[in-house]
């Protein structure tokens, strides 16, 4: 199985990145009237960023450093974007040195990561001093507060230091530029520091009661991600639906059974319901199942760990290797024999048992979990779920 393949919804919320980014340029050269040869380092300073931005992402999402899911689709990455360039459109509108940077930074950082967020608030930042005329000394104090906002993210985002995250982030956001400010002036202009005082009021509200929480929420997109691809009005979920009633009624099943069975184990239950559901997603595509299986799921941006279990449908391809795939096999294997049965004979309690035993042992002989890590103990508890607490019907 290939690690990575093209995903259009990927790349559409890559475009979607760049044409925010770009937007905000376009914004910047209209309202200060540029002229042509401003317009051309404006260009030139897009065309040294963009394709590095487009690197670092990529980069990112492949390492898994990307909210800490490989399969990222860009969506909450281009959503902070869209929210950090309208941030900085508003801050056109701001005092000089008095702009709350630290507050977009940290959006980028919640829909990417921290290295995401300096890179991102240092270009915003690079714009919005050159095109408002600003002194290397108002760069400088946005550029240190960028960098730092990006470290205090960390600490804010860690419960039992919080609160001492917060405090250093609203001293920085307000000592950092009326330092810098009179650096560069030598006076003091007390209209300067009440917009100073404002932008710390803006940072600390924002660090306190949304930073952390704008955290934990993105960081957990995978989590998200297994939900939304089952729910109800998924694409892939109504393709499967118009493709074949009954083989929605099996995913729907062998979704539910192997979730509940996973759950019994300790085991990843919303990555078993995901793969449960499209274990046999490759019969959209027709042969070869198990490819088209895995070229579906990438193309939508399934976790990893989803399409590694649908790499590895019956063992065809690639060996089961886990827990959560063997439960999946083992589900789908007992739902598809009840299903090809009568079902008044299976009804019966003592073939509904002798269906389900010989089912697994049959499996379980041919070798096909050697590999899962599947115990004894774990071996008997799915069984004895399956003829005890599971509804096959």
């Amino acid at each position: 199985m290939k690690e990575d393949r093209f995903s259009p919804k990927r790349m559409i919320r890559m475009l979607g990145i760049l044409i925010s980014v770009a937007i905000y340029s376009v914004f910047l050269a209209i309202i200060c009237k540029f002229t042509i040869d401003r317009v051309l380092v404006l260009v030139f300073i897009n065309a040294l960023y963009l394709p590095l931005l487009i690197a670092v992402i990529e980069m990112e999402r492949i390492r898994g450093h990307l909210n800490r899911n490989e399969k990222s689709d860009f969506h909450q990455l281009f959503l902070c974007f869209l929210a950090a360039a309208a941030c900085y459109v508003g801050f056109f509108f701001w005092p000089a040195y008095m702009a709350p940077v630290m507050i977009p930074v940290m959006i980028l950082s919640c829909g990417g990561n921290e290295l995401i967020g300096i890179l991102g608030g240092i270009y915003f930042n690079t714009l919005l001093c050159m095109c408002s005329s600003g002194s290397f000394y108002e760069y400088a104090a946005y550029t240190m507060l960028t960098v730092l906002s990006g470290i205090l993210l960390m600490v804010i985002s860690q419960k039992k230091y919080k609160i001492y995250g917060c405090i250093m982030t609203v001293a920085l956001s307000f000592a950092v530029p009326s330092i810098f400010y009179y650096i560069s002036s030598f006076e003091i202009n007390y209209h300067q520091y009440l917009s100073a005082g404002c932008s710390m009021i803006l940072t600390a509200v924002f660090s306190y009661f949304f930073a952390d929480r704008l955290y934990y929420y993105t960081k957990h997109e995978k989590e998200r991600t297994l939900a939304e691809i089952i729910a109800e009005n998924f694409p892939l979920v109504q393709e499967i639906k118009n493709y074949s009633e009954i083989d929605y009624a099996h995913a729907r099943k062998v979704s539910s059974v192997a979730e509940e069975c996973a759950k019994e184990l300790g085991a990843d239950d919303k990555t078993v319901a995901a793969a449960g559901f499209y274990y046999r997603i490759g019969k959209l595509e027709g042969e070869p199942f198990v490819e088209n299986g895995v070229r579906l799921a990438e193309i939508n941006c399934f976790p990893k760990n989803v399409v590694k279990i649908l790499s590895e449908y019956n063992g065809e391809l690639n060996a089961i290797s886990s827990i959560e795939s063997a439960i999946v096999h083992i589900v789908d294997s007992i739902v598809t024999k009840f299903e090809l049965l009568d079902k008044e004979t299976v009804k019966n309690s003592w073939n509904h048992d002798i269906i389900i035993y010989q089912t697994l042992n049959e499996k379980s002989a041919a070798g096909l979990y050697d590999e899962a890590n599947l115990g004894m103990n774990q071996f008997i508890k799915i069984r004895e779920f399956l003829t005890k607490g599971a509804d096959l019907f």
